[in-house]
């Protein structure tokens, strides 16, 4: 299945509560960030300029053959050069069910609720800017990245509706999750914890202002290495944890790390 038909499956609002579920949310990232089979670059991407508008005639047999599958840059940048539009009615969805399902408090993280579900779409919409603001940057040192001049506004629309949700929806709903979470007793810190690392992935893509993206990332940083413990799971059954260590980021380690190191640069320059 193509990656707009995935997202527009779970935007639906029988499914979307699907999202909360640790296992699903890893098969939809492999099936939305994994790059696929490779292709060289034709001989048609040059340095900062738009990738051509079409690389090759479409299949015509069902299934198709393996090469006509592969592209240059993975799965993902092919569909924001040829089909943004789909990406868009999917982001579109994404936000109303977000909307819709806000249950006003981190509880149930744990548990694979509305409120995990809600989390794990966030964390994917930002990956998902992230791709769009590199196919938009005429600077990126990567061949054929340029969007196409055919599918430029479809991206530019996207990146509006993935601003709406990420600048304009998302902080102020987790804002108030952790000012619920404050009020309430200790037990909710490791749900607070997953709400920071979120909040540390919205700020990685070039969607929020200056001083909200540091806030962001900084508050982050500071509230997880006060109340998370990265270190691996201890076999000491006496020895006392910050949080419990069955507990869930929702994001792994090595992600949240890269965003604090991607930003570092960007903080200290302000």
């Amino acid at each position: 299945l193509r990656i707009p038909l995935l997202l527009q499956f779970f935007s639906a609002p029988a499914r979307f509560a699907a999202l909360g579920c640790i296992e699903m949310q890893r098969v939809l990232d492999a099936a939305l960030f994994e790059p696929g089979a490779y292709a060289s670059p034709d001989p048609a991407d040059a340095w900062f300029a738009p990738a051509p508008e079409k690389r090759h005639n479409a299949p015509s047999t069902a299934p198709a053959p393996k090469e006509k599958l592969s592209t240059t840059l993975g799965l993902l940048v092919n569909e924001l050069h040829r089909s943004p539009d789909m990406l868009v009615a999917a982001a579109k969805g994404f936000r109303t069910r977000i909307s819709e399902l806000d249950p006003g408090t981190s509880r149930g993280v744990a548990e694979g609720g509305h409120a995990a579900a809600i989390l794990y779409a966030l964390r994917l919409l930002s990956r998902l800017d992230g791709y769009a603001a590199l196919v938009q940057d005429k600077e990126t040192r990567v061949r054929g990245s340029r969007v196409p001049e055919v599918s430029a506004a479809g991206v530019a629309e996207l990146r509006g509706v993935l601003g709406g949700i990420l600048r304009d929806d998302a902080p102020p709903m987790l804002d108030r999750w952790l000012r619920r979470s404050a009020a309430e007793s200790r037990d909710s810190l490791a749900e607070s914890c997953a709400v920071r690392a979120v909040l540390a992935c919205i700020a990685r893509p070039p969607c929020l202002e200056d001083d909200a993206r540091c806030a962001s990332v900084v508050g982050a940083q500071l509230f997880l290495s006060q109340n998370w413990n990265f270190a691996p799971p201890s076999k000491n059954p006496k020895k006392k944890t910050v949080v419990k260590e069955r507990a869930s980021l929702g994001t792994t380690h090595s992600e949240l790390f890269g965003c604090f190191a991607t930003l570092r640069p960007f903080v200290l320059a302000l």
